[in-house]
Parts: C-alpha cells; structure tokens; sequence
C-alpha cells in the first residue's frame, strides 16, 4: 500500500537543484484543484482534477504519513462532486501545481498550492526520512501531518 509522507518547502528553487544533482528524472507538471470534503480527523477525501483526468481520493493518516486507501479514476466529477457535497459537505478547494519527479523506487510530488505554501510529498511503499534529510539535504526538515486542507 503506498504512503504518503510530506514535508513544507523553504526554498523551492535550491529543491529542484538538488533533485536534478542527484539523478531524480522530472516526469510531469500539472495544474490541479483539489475538492475536500468533511471528514473526522485523520481522514482524507477529495477529488482531484488535472489533466491526466478525474480522480477520488481517499487516505488516512497513520504515524505521520498518509496511506493511500483509495485512488479511483472518475468518469462523472461533477455528479461525484455533488454528491460528496451533499452527503459530507465541501470543507475546502485548493488550486496548486504539481511537479513530479521520479527518484528510486519513489515519486516525488512538489506541490505548489496557492494561498498555502510549497511542499514536497515522498510517495512510495516505505516513504523514510532519509530520503529527505540525506538525499535531499533537508535539514531540520517541518514535517506536515495534517491535510493540506487544515492548513
């Protein structure tokens, strides 16, 4: 099952650097919206639109990362939508774009979200500190523990 394990971004610029001096291959940039819907603490779901397609999402946060429980492609977002909102009702939506990299068995999602800030998420089976504290050299790295939606 894939984790997810995010870390905020102080300075994107030298990040990206950093990816390309240690091999990490540069697959993708989307623009995204992502729609939360209310959910009790811990878990995650949203839709997410970009131009791969339609998505639904769902993840629960398990010793500071996130599990993927769910990702399903959708057809109809706009009858989804709909009916999250009814049945949950919309906690927030975020604009942001998505840069993804690959970086051994890992991908690597800098997420970009207006009015929020920058962050990196470290996608993979075992997601681990390492990768972002050595490979990367993030030191004293603030790792986020919450949805973006709560920040």
């Amino acid at each position: 099952m894939l984790k997810e394990l995010k870390v905020k971004i102080k300075n994107l610029p030298a990040l990206e650097n950093k990816l390309k001096e240690i091999g990490a291959k540069f697959d993708s940039e989307l623009n995204a919206t992502d729609t939360y819907f209310k959910q009790d603490t811990g878990l995650v779901l949203k839709t997410v639109e970009d131009e791969r397609g339609n998505f639904l999402s769902i993840l629960e946060a398990e010793k500071g990362t996130f599990v993927i429980k769910e990702r399903t492609k959708l057809e109809d977002i706009n009858s989804k939508k709909e009916e999250l909102s009814k049945k949950f009702g919309i906690h927030r939506i975020l604009k942001k774009v998505r840069k993804i990299y690959n970086y051994k068995e890992f991908k690597i999602d800098l997420n970009l979200i207006e009015d929020v800030g920058d962050f990196l998420i470290l996608v993979g089976e075992n997601p681990i500190s390492n990768i972002i504290e050595n490979d990367l050299g993030l030191t004293n790295p603030e790792y986020v523990r919450v949805p973006f939606s709560e920040l």
